[in-house]
């Protein structure tokens, strides 16, 4: 599985485009189906900071 990380995606603390995607687990925004739908946030792969 390929992840494609859009180059304008920036970590605000060290300005690295290693980033992802993610879900935060702790920030349910709805239920579709019954299953929850969470907050996307993004992580930075160099650093650790996450923001979104």
């Amino acid at each position: 599985m390929s992840e494609v990380t859009p180059s304008r995606v920036k970590c605000p603390k060290c300005g690295s485009i290693d980033v992802k995607q993610t879900e935060d687990k702790s920030k349910v925004l709805s239920y579709a189906g019954g299953q929850p739908i969470y907050k996307k946030i993004w992580k930075c792969k160099k650093c650790g900071e996450t923001w979104g």
